[in-house]
């Protein structure tokens, strides 16, 4: 099941270091147990490519199919409602070639047991095929004996 999970990442994540804005994230997932209203969690963001790139940030939902599958949920709803529990710093910045941008999760409640998050980094393109790398948040707050690896299909 994990495995599942990280494959889609690692498809995420080569799909956007093979657009022409050639941006790469770090980490993929973020998984934090007894989080707390005002914590704070950092993402990576570096530019690998030669020309500057417009990035774009955004806020979602997702849940596990039957599967093992990532099924992102971006309606209006889910948006509002991850929007409610953490906060992104800002939405877009300028990247130029080689430089590294840390983007700032706040967590603004935590009126939830467990939050699947997922921080989307877009790169802004003239034309072409539009990628994006995503973060997967793993958050439990209110509860937070879950163990992190049975969540994902894995062991103790």
């Amino acid at each position: 099941m994990i495995r599942a999970a990280l494959s889609l990442l690692i498809i995420l994540f080569l799909g956007c270091g093979q657009s022409l804005a050639k941006v790469a994230v770090s980490p993929v997932i973020i998984a934090a147990e007894k989080v707390q209203a005002g914590q704070v969690f950092e993402v990576l963001c570096r530019q690998l490519g030669e020309e500057p790139v417009e990035v774009r940030l955004s806020l979602a939902l997702f849940e596990r199919d039957h599967q093992g599958g990532v099924v992102l949920l971006e309606d209006v709803s889910s948006v509002e409602r991850v929007e409610q529990l953490l906060a992104v710093e800002r939405r877009q910045f300028l990247l130029q070639p080689g430089q590294g941008e840390v983007v700032r999760i706040k967590v603004l409640r935590t009126d939830f047991e467990a939050l699947n998050g997922v921080l989307f980094i877009t790169p802004a393109q003239q034309g072409g095929l539009s990628t994006r790398c995503a973060v997967l948040l793993l958050l439990y707050a209110n509860g937070g004996e879950t163990r992190l690896g049975a969540a994902w299909g894995g062991g103790p």
